[in-house]
């Protein structure tokens, strides 16, 4: 998985704290913080979208781990509960020719369950149970999408203009809560632990939202 590089993040200041997600009866997963997965659901056309990030220390580092299982994910609902998804690591291929692996996400109260035709490369300590993994809802947010940094850094803006940055960045391989967006502007969130850090990016710094694109 050579086209995701390490998340980190310089916030200078605007961190808040995200609140917990009480647990609750779902027919459609909600949007959040699901362990290592962040998800979305688009609240005007129902699309999945997500990017599940968890690494492993192993006989490397924190800051440079032995094993990383990360992906992007996208879906449709097929039935209350249950969405077709694809997914695919942005940037990079699965395995070989394979852009894509085919897949099934049904959510059950305030937990997601991923399975896939294949298990996603790096991802066997994640996916204990051949190619499926549990996830819990840890905090909800108001999202509607979630996306993957594309740009070796990206700054937060305080609001949509080129004359609004911040001195907070996000990097390559970070996956960001999509809130709103307008021509040439994401409106995101950055969660780090249980700290949130809110602002704009320039769309152009942001993988396609599509594993065609």
């Amino acid at each position: 998985m050579n086209g995701i590089g390490t998340a980190a993040l310089l916030v200078a200041t605007g961190l808040v704290f995200a609140a917990p997600y009480a647990a609750a009866e779902e027919r459609a997963p909600a949007s959040g913080v699901y362990d290592s997965l962040l998800l979305a659901v688009d609240p005007e056309d129902g699309t999945l979208t997500g990017f599940e990030h968890a690494d492993w220390v192993g006989n490397g580092s924190e800051s440079a781990p032995q094993f990383g299982c990360r992906f992007a994910l996208r879906g449709q609902q097929t039935a209350p509960g249950r969405y077709a998804i694809v997914a695919w690591v942005p940037g990079d291929r699965i395995a070989g020719d394979r852009t894509t692996i085919k897949g099934v996400l049904t959510a059950k109260n305030a937990t997601v369950t991923a399975t896939f035709d294949q298990q996603p490369d790096g991802c066997q300590y994640l996916f204990t149970d051949g190619a499926s993994v549990d996830h819990d809802l840890s905090a909800k947010h108001a999202w509607r999408a979630v996306r993957v940094v594309m740009a070796k850094r990206a700054y937060l803006y305080s609001k949509p203009s080129d004359d609004a940055r911040q001195k907070s960045f996000v990097v390559k391989g970070d996956s960001l809560g999509v809130l709103s967006e307008q021509p040439g502007w994401a409106e995101v969130e950055f969660v780090a632990d249980e700290r949130v850090a809110h602002g704009w990016v320039e769309a152009g710094a942001l993988f396609p939202d599509h594993p065609d694109k």
